[in-house]
């Protein structure tokens, strides 16, 4: 089988020595084989009249990560049919991705994949995978068409499962090398997802692909009616579980009926859901998450001074957590701000009132939009923004629009997000950078910012003594980079900033409060 890689510059915004990247991309793949390869779906009559394959069938799952209920999401699909060099070819595809707050503990998944299947025998024609990761996609195609395939990649192997009837062994072709995926019944159980309340089989799959990446415990919850669907899928990996449940099931509409008369079609049985209440009405200003290191109404005040002089004083406000209109649609937010409470007399850094303001999903505090509206020397900082995170894009004034890698912050949600990160120090000696990768966006450009922690110390805050570890931010631009940009951070489970400093600039932290959301 000739193998083709079109390789591209990549770079991890979240850190990791050579070894992980790999397991990340191994990763990738098995979570890919557990959303859409591994069932054992039973064929309804129309996707058996028409090689197993569905048109238009398309599952959507929504995916959490041990304490993280809203880690990402997974979706596949039948999109097409038609030739591919004279070849009749169904095109698959599948995207699955993590959010950025998985990274804090596990790590990130992004990945895409389009596959062009023979409908006969379900083999794959053509394979490409995008790893959207880095800086720049990288991509691997592998080419099938000129030769004999007896492997299947994950995507087509799905759809030869649902062929099979669910059961046997099956080889599987990834990561350069072929392996064998077992799947086997097991017990009944009820499961409730977003999609209903489903009666289901659970069936264990088993695979040397699995235990190669360190991940376990390998089940797969499917339907108990003609249609089989997988509902439930769960796995162990590092020391939490991972968790994807069906958010959501479609297929394309019937053709219009024919003026001709035809033989009636026996009905097609789907899945035997519980009707779903009625959504609960929105209310303002809930409790965020307990998980998260910070209580919504937190508001931290910073003295600003330079070179001993006063320079002003800064406030970050969890200011609360309303409804906005955000990429065409209502989404749950969370807002967040930085403002300039007071500046000494003839401040030319500064002014009162200068504020940025950062609406960010309460999940994974990734920003929707941004309004900031600043004077003085930060005026650079005086941009209004809308993120579209699924599409890599930011839109500025004039519609201006600016490309981002997926997961892009603002420097306000950042401030926010750092204290979930997993920054802990390298504990080999061999390899003592440990460095978190983040992509900011400033003014039309990105950056990505590499946080590299330290150990703990004791720094004098107020008078005090306290522990904290400091973060040091590089960003490869020397105009950056040679304002020498660190970050302090509480040594408890809050990781509250206590100090931050930017060239011949330091804050340090004077008063902490929760107050009353507006």
């Amino acid at each position: 089988m000739r193998i083709l890689r079109k390789q591209f510059k990549i770079g991890s915004f979240f850190g990791r020595e050579t070894s992980q990247i790999r397991r990340v991309a191994g990763f990738t793949a098995i979570f890919t084989l557990i959303l859409i390869a591994v069932s054992r779906i039973g064929l309804v009559a129309g996707a058996q009249e028409s090689g197993g394959f569905r048109d238009g069938e398309k599952l959507t799952y929504s995916v959490s990560y041990d304490r993280f209920k809203n880690a990402g999401f997974a979706e596949i699909q039948v999109v097409s049919r038609g030739k591919l060099k004279g070849r009749d070819a169904v095109e698959l595809r599948s995207r699955i991705k993590t959010n950025e707050v998985v990274a804090a503990a596990f790590y990130m998944v992004d990945e895409a994949r389009t596959v062009f299947a023979d409908p006969d025998s379900g083999l794959p024609l053509w394979v490409q995978v995008t790893n959207n990761l880095g800086v720049v996609p990288e991509r691997t195609v592998r080419d099938g068409l000129d030769e004999q395939n007896a492997e299947f990649d994950m995507l087509s192997l799905m759809f030869r499962i649902r062929r099979s009837g669910g059961s046997g062994n099956f080889r599987l072709f990834e990561k350069g090398r072929a392996y064998e995926v077992a799947v086997q019944s097991s017990s009944a159980e009820t499961v409730k997802t977003d999609a209903g309340d489903f009666e289901t089989d659970v069936s264990v799959v088993q695979s040397e692909f699995l235990s190669e990446l360190g991940l376990s415990d390998l089940r797969i919850n499917f339907t108990r009616d003609e249609q089989k669907l997988p509902v439930l899928i769960r796995f162990q990996a590092g020391r939490g579980e991972f968790r994807a449940s069906l958010a959501a099931y479609e297929t394309a509409p019937e053709p219009a009926a024919s003026p001709t008369p035809t033989p009636t079609r026996s009905p097609v049985v789907s899945p035997t859901a519980t009707p779903k209440r009625t959504p609960l009405p929105y209310v303002n200003n809930e409790p965020l998450d307990s998980e998260l290191p910070f209580v919504l109404g937190e508001a931290l005040e910073f003295k600003i001074a330079s070179n001993g002089q006063d320079a002003g004083n800064l406030l970050f406000e969890a200011k609360e957590r309303k409804q906005i209109t955000a990429n065409g649609r209502l989404r749950d937010s969370l807002l967040l701000s930085a403002s300039v409470t007071g500046t000494p007399a003839g401040s030319s850094l500064m002014r009162v009132g200068d504020s940025i303001k950062t609406w960010v999903s309460p999940d994974d505090l990734q920003p929707f939009q941004v309004e900031s509206k600043v004077d003085g020397g930060l005026a650079f900082f005086n941009q209004n923004l809308k993120f579209d995170q699924d599409r890599g894009t930011a839109t500025a004034e004039a519609n201006r629009v600016i490309q981002i890698p997926v997961n892009t912050h603002s420097l306000v949600s950042l401030f926010y997000a750092i204290r979930s990160f997993n920054l802990r120090p390298s504990k080999s000696s061999t390899n003592p950078v440990n460095d978190t990768r983040v992509a900011v966006l400033l003014g039309d450009q990105f950056y990505v910012f590499m946080l590299r922690p330290a150990d703990a110390q004791a720094i004098t805050l107020g008078g005090e003594k306290v522990s904290a570890q400091m973060i040091s931010v590089f960003t490869g631009n020397p105009q950056f980079d040679a304002m020498n940009i660190r970050l302090w951070l509480s040594n408890d489970r809050r990781r509250t900033p206590l100090r931050f400093a930017v060239g011949a600039y330091q804050a340090d932290l004077i008063s902490q409060r929760v107050a009353t959301p507006d």
